[in-house]
């Protein structure tokens, strides 16, 4: 069966139609302006069109009467339309009838006149009235049900895109977020701090004074080797190191110095440091802070497990490599032996089988070295491996090995040494920019003791501005 609805607007010369047919096949909508033809495809005559103003004028707003089923008989040919008062609707509705070729009793039409609804259901042919109260609670239902329908596949496109957006949003949000914290983390300020020649087990007056320094500062500390006296046992790592500067252990990156190996080839060392101090019987290894590259070397060259200092040595080679994959950063190391030093004793202050160590630290335009094992404090200008002074690509030395244990005599100071005292205990405290560093020699007696400080420019970043 097959249901039609048609509705008419007659507006003086103007008859809009809108069709909705329901069948089994899809839905058919039209919609349109059909100037002054109706759906019949007839245009109105002169005389209709002044006879219909005629009736709306004098008539046309009349109350609608109730309908029997003899509407359906009237002859309404050039008639107007006595229900309404409207002859152009009436004649499109019959006209539409009869072309229809289809029992009326299967049809449903409804005639749209001046706010009314004329219907003729499908149950018995009857005809009714619909107020406009009607009419609109029925246009507000539909469109209700409508408008939640388009709502919730709207909402549904909304919520897969958000949850779309959302992510994506998250991803970038994490992307910025681990960017920021690397520009941070390299863009930040880093503490080095500490000494060489540290706890002394006869005496442990030194390494505690040296520990309360160490307490107040934050940073990493760089403990330069002689940590634990006389032979570096496990007992005197627990009882002398562990109790003063061992407090620090877990932000302390040590090397080993000479003493660490008088006992069992330094098993006792790598065995209180653990993953601390660099491949277990190997002890050179590097770490970054921020801009800055760490390196940390083993000067006993000659120590079982070492393989030598030399061009063409382990640790030379590995020190080549990893200087190779830090091109752009700037490089701070450190070691227990001084290339260079005015120590009294020349073969135990100066140590020729470091240079090739060094000439690859120069050659990366490496901007400090630190060192201890001459139990006193000397600052170096920058200089080459060769010992010629240069201010612009050379290595800052600075022997600081007073960290608690003894003090021992200086002899004339050698070229480049700038500043000298053997009679202090204290820290080197080396204050690391993205630029440029800083250090401060910090005495265990405060304002009295002796004191050192000075800056310097990061050579990469002076080649960089440079360029």
């Amino acid at each position: 069966m097959k249901s039609q609805l048609v509705i008419f607007e007659a507006c003086e010369h103007k008859c809009f139609v809108l069709s909705l047919i329901w069948a089994q096949n899809p839905v058919s909508l039209v919609v349109g302006p059909t100037g002054n033809r109706c759906s019949t495809g007839k245009r109105l005559s002169p005389k209709l069109r002044k006879q219909t103003r005629r009736e709306r004028r004098d008539g046309g707003e009349a109350a609608l009467p109730q309908l029997d089923n003899q509407f359906e008989k009237k002859k309404l040919k050039n008639e107007p339309n006595k229900v309404t008062g409207y002859t152009t609707p009436t004649r499109a509705i019959r006209s539409r009838r009869s072309r229809s070729g289809k029992d009326r009793s299967a049809e449903g039409d409804v005639l749209l006149c001046r706010g009314w609804w004329i219907a003729k259901r499908v149950n018995g042919g009857e005809l009714r009235f619909l107020t406009a109260t009607e009419k609109s609670f029925g246009w507000v239902v539909a469109s209700g049900v409508l408008v939640c329908g388009l709502t919730l596949v709207w909402a549904g496109l909304i919520s897969a895109a958000g949850q779309r957006l959302d992510t994506q949003q998250s991803a970038n949000t994490e992307q910025k977020t681990n960017a920021a914290k690397l520009a941070k983390s390299r863009a930040g300020t880093y503490v080095l701090v500490g000494a060489g020649d540290i706890a002394g087990c006869s005496s442990l007056e030194g390494a505690a004074a040296t520990a309360k320094l160490i307490e107040k500062i934050p940073g990493t500390v760089f403990a330069a080797g002689d940590l634990a006296y006389e032979r570096g046992t496990p007992e005197e790592f627990s009882k002398c190191y562990g109790t003063t500067w061992g407090r620090f252990k877990d932000r302390t990156r040590p090397i080993p110095g000479n003493h660490e190996y008088n006992s069992a080839n330094g098993l006792a060392y790598f065995g209180y440091w653990g993953e601390r101090a660099g491949p277990r019987g190997k002890g050179f290894y590097s770490y970054d802070l921020g801009n800055w590259h760490v390196v940390a070397l083993n000067t006993n060259c000659d120590a079982p497990g070492v393989g030598g200092c030399g061009a063409g040595s382990e640790q030379e080679r590995w020190l080549r490599e990893d200087l190779a994959a830090h091109p752009k950063s700037c490089i701070v190391a450190y070691g227990h032996h001084a290339l260079y030093s005015s120590g009294l004793l020349k073969k135990h202050a100066v140590h020729p089988e470091l240079r090739d160590l060094w000439r690859d630290l120069y050659e990366a335009h490496a901007d400090l070295m630190l060192a201890g094992h001459e139990h006193s404090y000397e600052r170096f200008a920058p200089q080459d491996p060769d010992g010629n002074a240069d201010l612009e690509s050379g290595i800052r030395e600075i022997v600081v090995g007073t960290g608690g244990r003894s003090h021992s005599p200086l002899g004339p100071p050698v070229p480049n040494s700038e500043a000298r005292n053997a009679d202090t205990f204290g820290v080197l405290k080396v204050t690391l920019s993205p630029e440029k560093y800083s250090w401060e020699f910090i005495p265990v007696n405060g304002e009295n003791g002796f004191h050192d400080a000075g800056e310097g420019t990061c050579h990469v970043a002076k080649d960089v501005k440079q360029k």
